[in-house]
């Protein structure tokens, strides 16, 4: 007979942790909502300067030489060095693409 009583005494006291846990969890949701538009404009402001676009030049450079190392030590032939590189474009231009779309929105929260 106490089982039950114990166990009700526990679930409303579980009930009143989460419904007084509730609005903390929701103020915490719109904080995010207003650090995301910080956030974004920040990077916004880093995309536009131009020591990144410099230190992004020199990365790209980096992560050629990387790539071209990988190909010698994996030792492949000509035939697949060309996927190799091929593979290596795509990546290149889908990055490109997400860059190109993350200033369509910068220029859009510009306005």
């Amino acid at each position: 007979m106490k089982t039950p009583q114990s166990v009700r005494i526990a679930a409303a006291l579980i009930t009143c942790a989460l419904l007084s846990a509730a609005p903390l969890a929701m103020a915490q949701g719109f904080e995010k909502v207003a650090n995301k538009y910080q956030r974004m404009q920040e990077q916004c402001e880093q995309m536009t300067s131009t020591d990144i676009q410099a230190r992004q030049a020199q990365q790209q450079q980096k992560m050629m030489e990387r790539r071209s190392e990988t190909a010698d030590r994996l030792k492949l032939t000509d035939e697949q060095r060309g996927t190799w590189n091929d593979m290596q474009k795509e990546h290149q231009q889908q990055m490109q693409k997400k860059m190109e779309k993350q200033q369509k929105r910068c220029d859009k929260m510009a306005k």
